[in-house]
């Protein structure tokens, strides 16, 4: 079984360096990696297609894969960030001084967000969603945090730190499961590459 798991095209918030919410919409730059990731995967024939409740990501579903049938589930959802929510990063960082010490590792608990071990979580929970469904592909359209603290999880990585991976926005990343274990077979897969 394979699973694509495709991050969002560009949003405003990422455009305007800020904590994103649940309803922030793709860029113009955002529908265009939308159109560019449903060339990338426009020739493989999924069983499933499962999108994040996060609008950005539900927009790219629908410029990559516009005749799906599209599943939301909240579990693939990004990392909820609590009050940090909807603000500029730097000024975030000038109100909480401990957000140098917590952004690094992914922990928006004292915000009244999730941890990396919370979103770990999340992404097991993924994993074994996936695999009940007894199908070969899956689509996934979800976000940058997701996508990498699952990359963790298939590489047995205990966290963020020391993690050297990019993923564009509107990138493809392959998963396999295969003989009762995870695997990643690509990561960060663009047009430009």
């Amino acid at each position: 079984m394979k699973l694509y798991l495709i991050r969002h095209g560009q949003s405003c918030a990422n455009r305007d360096d800020l904590f994103s919410t649940p309803t922030v919409e793709l860029t113009e730059n955002g529908r265009k990696d939308a159109e560019r990731a449903g060339r990338l995967i426009a020739h493989i024939p999924f069983d499933r297609v499962l999108v994040s409740p996060y609008l950005r990501a539900r927009e790219t579903q629908r410029i990559a894969m516009p005749d799906a049938d599209a599943e939301v589930v909240d579990a693939l959802h990004e990392f909820n960030c609590g009050v940090l929510e909807g603000h500029s990063i730097p000024e975030m960082f000038d109100r909480y001084p401990s957000l140098s010490e917590d952004r690094p590792v992914d922990n928006y608990a004292r915000y009244g967000g999730e941890d990396y071990a919370d979103v770990r979580q999340r992404v097991r929970d993924v994993m074994d969603y996936v695999t009940s469904l007894g199908v070969e592909r899956v689509a996934a359209f979800t976000h940058v945090g997701f996508i990498l603290t699952f990359f963790d999880e298939v590489m047995g990585r205990e966290g963020k730190i020391g993690r050297r991976m990019m993923c564009k926005n509107g990138s493809v990343n392959v998963f396999e499961y295969r003989n009762g274990k995870w695997w990643a077979a690509a990561m960060n897969i663009t047009e430009d590459y």
